[in-house]
């Protein structure tokens, strides 16, 4: 018995071509196994009254602590230092996204 539906197969095929080179995030500690990124997010390529060429860098550690990368821009990829963001009590975050303005959802 056969049901006559012609079963298609779709395959496609993609190649990610990076225009600039990656670089890679700075752990918070030494040992990066310490308190590892879960969630990281960069934005803030169009902040009003902002530097040109200025980025932000967010992230979200295992423990939940949320970080900001200062110093961030295309001249200096790595960035200064971590800097944490102080959250109020009782906020358990997991993941974090920042768009081209600025603006952070955690």
């Amino acid at each position: 018995w056969s049901s006559c539906v012609r079963r298609r197969k779709w395959v496609r095929y993609r190649r990610y071509a990076a225009i600039n080179s990656w670089c890679a995030i700075a752990p918070l500690h030494k040992d990066p196994t310490q308190e590892p990124f879960i969630d990281v997010s960069i934005g803030g390529t169009n902040v009003p009254g902002s530097a040109a060429g200025s980025m932000q860098v967010w992230a979200v550690t295992a423990y939940g602590r949320v970080m900001w990368r200062s110093g961030v821009s295309r001249v200096s990829p790595e960035g200064v230092r971590w800097n944490c963001v102080t959250m109020p009590p009782g906020c358990d975050v997991i993941n974090i996204s920042c768009g081209s303005t600025g603006l952070v959802w955690a």
